[in-house]
């Protein structure tokens, strides 16, 4: 899987090592907030599927705002940028079960996710400014299993914590909210700056030769919301899962999604990212549609886990841009392509949250038409993406 690999050199002062650190800083405490936030908010807070809406609604507002990022770095650098968002996320996920409110849990939710999105955006652009083209798509699927690893590591912990110790969430909030605040710490100051590859531009830029990878996100985003918000809601609501079997759930997802997403970066340089993009939407598909018309708790659990294996093969997107954009237009390509990621997500959950109390199983049907445009789309993308033949409709194949 290359992760020994990558773990045993974490002592060298590299921009690849930056990158994992820092996303296993991220992990750790985000992990935490999606295993406990439903569980959590469901027992302490009374929360129904309106209520779980308007907190995903609003967890995605600093997505949506993610375009701002092109003039914060005016002041500062993307490396600075990356840094003091992981420790915003660890502090909001520290605070998060203060108060069994929901006024609170919204605050809270907000500052957590403004870290969150923010660091994503810098991380994104600098590893396509920093990783070139060829390894890119290695080390992306490298870095994915990395992450899955420590998420396993923090479902496994979780895990025990409430099943030896019975602790409290509001304890484990703040166990791996300031986890994370302490590797932020150590990422400024351990790491020097990185020197500059390409000036990116500040312009906010909006490229026609990028179409294609705008729609991908934007429905990409769409699709996100429906299972991270509503698949764990649909075993916690309609099939009373506790938070210890959640838990068993999601350490079974990492330990199959770590083997498996180093390879999506190879199978990207053999059959590019038009097929495995095609291969992720009619895997979405089917699994959305069984969603909807399965009662079997355990079925859907094997979906939830099918659903994160064909998930991770979505930064095929990213390498499909890296293949595509002008070296100088990174940063502000993903700082929009982040926004254009969150159109949807801001109001798509409120409104799917209403949906749900008609009929769950109508969420998981429009996530299956939704999966069903991306996979048209996706047919659009040429064999051999380059600068100049974005699409398959750029010039003649």
């Amino acid at each position: 899987m290359h992760i020994k690999k990558h773990i045993t050199n974490l002592t060298e002062k590299t921009p690849t090592n930056l990158f994992i650190i820092s996303s296993l800083g991220m992990g750790v405490s985000f992990f935490a907030w999606m295993l406990l936030i439903n569980n959590f908010s469901y027992e302490e807070a009374a929360f129904t599927g309106k209520e779980i809406g308007i907190m995903q609604s609003i967890r995605e507002i600093p997505g949506l705002l993610a375009f701002l990022a092109i003039f914060i770095l005016i002041f500062m650098r993307e490396q600075s940028l990356l840094v003091i968002s992981l420790l915003l996320l660890g502090l909001g996920v520290a605070a998060t079960a203060y108060h069994a409110v929901p006024s609170w849990i919204y605050v809270m939710t907000l500052i957590m996710s403004i870290g969150f999105h923010y660091f994503e955006t810098a991380r994104r652009s600098l590893c396509l400014q920093y990783i070139n083209k060829k390894d890119l798509p290695v080390f992306m699927g490298q870095l994915v299993s990395i992450k899955n690893f420590i998420s396993l590591l923090i479902y496994t912990s979780i895990f025990l914590l409430l099943s030896l110790l019975s602790i409290s969430y509001f304890h484990l909030f703040i166990i791996f909210g300031l986890m994370t605040v302490g590797i932020a710490l150590f990422c400024y100051i351990y790491f020097p700056q990185l020197k500059h590859r390409t000036v990116q531009s500040n312009r906010f830029l909006l490229n026609r030769s990028y179409w294609l990878f705008y729609l991908l996100t934007l429905f990409k985003g769409a699709r996100r919301q429906i299972f991270v918000v509503f698949s764990i809601f649909l075993m916690v609501e309609k099939f009373d899962t506790h938070i210890e079997e959640i838990s068993i759930v999601f350490i079974a997802n990492c330990l199959i999604t770590t083997v498996f997403s180093p390879y999506v970066g190879k199978l990207i340089n053999i059959f590019g990212e038009r097929k495995i993009l095609v291969i992720e939407y009619f895997g979405l598909i089917c699994v959305f549609t069984l969603y909807a018309i399965i009662d079997n708790i355990y079925i859907v659990i094997v979906l939830y886990i099918l659903d994160h294996v064909f998930f991770s093969m979505s930064f095929a997107i990213d390498t499909y841009l890296n293949k595509i954009v002008v070296k100088d237009e990174i940063s502000s390509t993903v700082s929009i392509a982040f926004s254009i990621d969150h159109i949807t997500a801001v109001f798509l959950p409120f409104l799917l949250g209403l949906v749900w109390l008609v009929d769950n199983s109508y969420v998981f049907f429009i996530g299956a038409f939704l999966a069903f445009i991306s996979l048209f789309l996706s047919l659009a993308i040429p064999r051999h993406p380059t600068q100049g033949n974005e699409t398959i409709f750029t010039t003649k194949r």
